[in-house]
């Protein structure tokens, strides 16, 4: 009697040529075959005999016209199907790599390739899935490893959505391998994606730990030490007892499987750095990379990027133009350099397409080759696109599937995609592989601008970085990132808050952002404050991002700026700060913002280290309307050598009278006063030579806000006064009045009770003048209540709470804060300072936009509180309210002849500090 291989062999010649067995299972077996009409090799699986009953060949065709539906790199493809002499049979892709089960014996993967595998097997069973299709045999001996990707077999007990379905399966007999089985097959249940999800989450349980899952475990109760911490909830969620609580489908479980990392190249200086005393700071010079190899022409060049290699000759001229394609698509990618794509064609057509690592290297003179493999599919192309290093040692791999039926549709999109791999592997870019697949649906031209912003955004080129953000969003209106990175960059120009285009990035389409951006994305749209703050605590907690340089610059910045309003030193802060340029020392508004408060705080030695490095990486002066460099030389001099600034202060008079006016407010981010008053003044003789009332009013308002601190208080009141003057506005003319009354008011020492009674009775004119609106009577009721409650005058302050009341009735929010605070003032006279602290509570939320035409009703909200707190024998929190003033909340929200609510802490500043320390004489007696 003739074996099985011998009834194979006649039955397919002469088509096929049968050469022997390659593996037998339960019900088929396999040979190994040529087909002799396409000169290929190929795999034959026949059913055996034994299993030939009905419902045998019935599961047998349905594998057969299951594989045949499918085109996908990462499922092994049926050639032929039929039945002869006796025996069914299908033809299929000879696989000739390793079994996953195979590959195990030799252990664990590492996490690339196992997350590699993973996305692969996903990638099918998102397909499978979608064709209503279940595979419910997945384990490491049906995944098969070939040249980089991962092949999924043996479709023999697949579940297809068809009524006869429960028919081909043996009563009492579960399909799949118990092993690998879900809870739900265990126990017999019907089988659906969430199962072959299962069941994938065991394989790579067992490809990253070496150890296979214990099937119906608790996934709490395995052993996690041995998976990558950014992937154990991903795989934890996966092995879920429950259908319902694993991952909805395939796609969803591998764009989770994605985010598996920060993501960030830091190089080894910027490691060294997270552990170096900032004082050190010479880092720019450690640790550099040394001098680079050279090829025939110097320094080598990143790449050499070949011509497409073709399976069919008709495609030849395709595979050129995809490689010409993707060299000039490299060619504008900032940072990379590449060999000219003719002279590399050439040398490949010399070589017959046959190339060592030495062509490249000696001949290019690149670190890199290019190069990819190129074949039709049913919808479009299939990419196998690798790239290889120095030695010849493969770097790089992934299969692309470009969809299209056209040349002009499948040259661009072939090369978009090919270009975004590589620009992602050669540029030392802070982007995941997930980003990596989000940008290869973006047109190129949009992607090259997006890059270049990137560059640009890191060096402090604000303007460069706002054009290339608004050209890539010209060229691709729906890229959403763009649209987010361009609000970022106008975050740093100073005078354009993120909050203004969050309403138009939440517009768009948001499933493109990645994980990072989308946490990002809902960090900002938390009020500035706890809320925020809490936000950017959570993502620097994830060990995905407890390293990224911009998400701790984003919590440095919201506590230098705002801290002092939540009671957080600005000590913090810089801590924040020095700890966000140790991890990228290249981070431009890292830098700028650490040399700033270097020399706020008076730390000469270190702000003078910091200050060359911001030099030195900074970019060119006209990529900003500020020069921060130079800025913060002004500031350096002003502050630890004032003398020598007096003498270079004609310099700063030949500046254009804006620049004059932005330097002299400036002034307050430095804490020096002195300086503000002296650029004040120098700001008013300006303006007089050019008849500008304007920036005149503006230099008496910077000469007032830095003679207040320093105890001038006649001088400074004079200042605000010239500056009502030489505009007469309802609005400048009030806040001179203000001046007078509400420092007197808060006991601040130097206000005299003239200057409250002067100030009074402006007020009063301006309360009963027609010329004024609810929102500056709103003010004038505010400074009048805080004066009758120092006076003691609680009828005349229930009065003018009474009005801010009557006041506030069908005015949107207007007076709401004042009559608060207003009335708290009245609880704490009756010695109600807690029911004062319970009721002003709310008015702490930030709000600099809202405080805008209400400069001093946050410094009277936290110096009060203070005292509230103090009275009510609570120190720390007293203390902690009159931190409010360390802020630096300028958000350029009103005219610059009016004085912001930051600029009004910090004149308060001094104020708060003496009572700061009475406290603590107070506790040490």
């Amino acid at each position: 009697m003739p074996s099985l291989f011998e009834r194979v062999r006649d039955a397919l010649t002469p088509r096929y040529e049968v050469e022997g067995e390659i593996a037998s299972g339960g019900m088929a077996t396999v040979f190994r075959a040529r087909d002799t009409s396409l000169g290929r090799m190929v795999a034959v699986k026949v059913l055996r005999p034994e299993m030939a009953t009905a419902t045998g060949e019935a599961r047998f065709l349905r594998e057969a016209r299951t594989l045949a539906s499918f085109t996908h790199p990462n499922m092994v493809s049926i050639h032929d199907a039929d039945r002869c002499d006796g025996l069914s049979y299908y033809v299929m892709e000879l696989v000739e790599g390793q079994t996953l089960a195979e590959r195990l014996e030799e252990g664990p993967l590492d996490g690339r390739d196992a997350f590699r595998l993973g996305r692969d097997l996903l990638d099918v069973l998102d397909s499978i899935h979608h064709a209503g299709v279940v595979h419910r045999d997945i384990k490491p001996s049906n995944i098969f490893l070939v040249d980089g990707r991962a092949l999924l077999a043996d479709f023999g007990i697949a579940h297809v959505a068809e009524p006869t379905d429960d028919k081909l399966t043996a009563e009492g007999r579960g399909p799949g391998t118990p092993a690998y089985m879900s809870p739900e097959q265990v126990r017999g249940a019907p089988a659906s994606p969430q199962s072959d999800l299962y069941s994938l989450g065991m394989v790579l349980y067992e490809a990253l730990s070496g150890t296979r899952w214990t099937s119906l475990a608790v996934p709490e109760s395995g052993d996690w030490s041995g998976i990558p911490p950014a992937s154990r909830p991903v795989l934890r969620k996966a092995l879920a007892l429950r259908p319902d609580e694993r991952w909805s489908d395939a796609a969803e479980f591998r764009a989770a499987l994605r985010t598996r990392g920060p993501g960030i190249r830091l190089p080894r200086w910027a490691v060294f750095l997270a552990f170096a005393a900032i004082a050190a700071l010479t880092w720019w010079a450690l640790d550099r990379p040394g001098p680079q190899p050279t090829g025939p022409s110097g320094a080598l060049r990143d790449v050499a990027v070949f011509p497409c290699e073709t399976a069919e000759a008709a495609d030849a001229e395709l595979g050129v133009n995809i490689g010409h394609y993707v060299a000039a698509n490299l060619e504008v990618i900032p940072g990379i350099t590449r060999v000219p794509y003719t002279t590399a064609a050439s040398l490949y057509e010399r070589r017959v397409g046959i190339l060592d690592p030495t062509d490249w290297t000696e001949v290019l003179g690149a670190r890199h080759a290019a190069r990819c493999d190129m074949r039709r599919a049913d919808d479009g192309l299939v990419i196998d696109l690798r790239l290889f290093g120095e030695t010849g040692e493969q770097v790089f791999f992934e299969t692309l599937l470009v969809q299209g039926t056209t040349e002009a549709e499948l040259l661009p999109r072939s090369a978009s995609r090919v270009s975004v791999h590589l620009a992602f592997e050669l540029a030392d870019l802070t982007l995941t592989d997930e980003d990596v697949d989000r940008f290869t649906d973006v047109p190129f031209s949009a992607l090259s601008h997006f890059l270049s912003g990137q560059d640009a955004l890191r060096r402090g080129a604000w303007k460069s970085a706002e054009r290339q953000y608004g050209a890539a969003l010209e060229a691709d209106s729906s890229f959403t990132l763009a649209r987010l990175r361009l609000a970022e960059v106008r975050r740093w120009m100073a005078d354009r808050p993120i909050d203004a285009a969050l309403s138009d990035i939440l517009k768009m389409d948001l499933s493109s952002l990645g994980p990072l951006d989308s946490l990002l994305l809902v960090a900002y749209s938390e009020p500035h404050g706890p809320a925020q703050l809490s936000a950017l605590e959570t993502i620097l907690g994830l060990p995905e991002y407890h390293l990224d340089a911009y998400v701790t610059l984003l919590y440095a910045d919201e506590l230098y700026h705002r801290g002092g309003l939540w009671e957080v030193p600005l000590d913090s802060a810089i801590v924040m700060l020095e700890r966000a340029v140790a991890r990228d020392s290249f981070l431009v508004p890292a830098v700028e913002h650490l040399t700033q408060a270097l020399i706020r705080t008076g730390r000469e030695e270190e702000a003078a280290a910091v200050l060359q490095h911001l030099g030195l990486i900074h970019a060119a002066p006209g990529e900003s309307d500020l020069y921060f460099p130079e800025v913060w030389e002004l500031g350096f001099r002003e502050k630890f050598h004032p003398a020598e600034a007096r003498e270079q202060r004609g310099e700063l008079a030949d500046l254009p009278l804006a620049m004059l006016g932005l330097y002299a407010r400036w002034v307050r981010y430095i804490d020096s006063p002195s300086t503000q008053a002296e650029l004040g003044a120098l700001l008013v003789t300006q303006a007089d030579k050019v008849g500008s009332p304007h920036f005149a009013a503006q230099g008496f308002i910077a000469r007032g806000l830095g003679l207040i601190p320093q105890g001038d208080v006649e001088e400074g009141l004079a200042a605000f006064d010239s500056a009502a003057s030489r505009l007469e506005t309802p609005e400048t003319v009030l806040q001179a009045a203000e001046w007078k009354v509400i420092p007197y008011a808060l006991g601040v020492a130097g206000f005299t009770p003239g200057n409250a009674e002067r100030g009074e009775r402006v007020l009063e004119e301006l309360w009963d003048s027609a010329a004024i609106d609810d929102r500056l009577k709103t003010r004038v009721a505010t400074a009048l209540a805080l004066l009758a409650d120092r006076r003691g005058e609680e009828d005349v302050r229930a009065a003018w709470a009474g009005r801010l009341d009557s006041l506030g009735q069908g005015v949107s929010d207007g007076p709401a804060r004042q009559y608060r605070f207003a009335s708290a003032l009245g609880s704490a006279s009756r010695g109600g300072f807690r029911e004062a602290l319970d009721r002003t509570a709310a008015d702490l939320a930030y709000d600099s936009a809202g405080l805008g035409d209400r400069p001093f009703l946050r410094t009277a909200l936290y110096l009060k509180r203070g005292e509230w707190y103090r009275d009510l024998d609570m120190p720390d929190s007293a203390k902690a309210s009159w931190l409010w003033h360390e802020n630096t909340d300028l958000e350029g929200t009103v005219s610059p002849e009016l004085v912001q609510a930051g600029e009004v802490d910090g004149a308060f500043g001094p104020h708060a500090r003496r009572l700061s320390e009475e406290l603590n004489m107070e506790r040490d007696e």
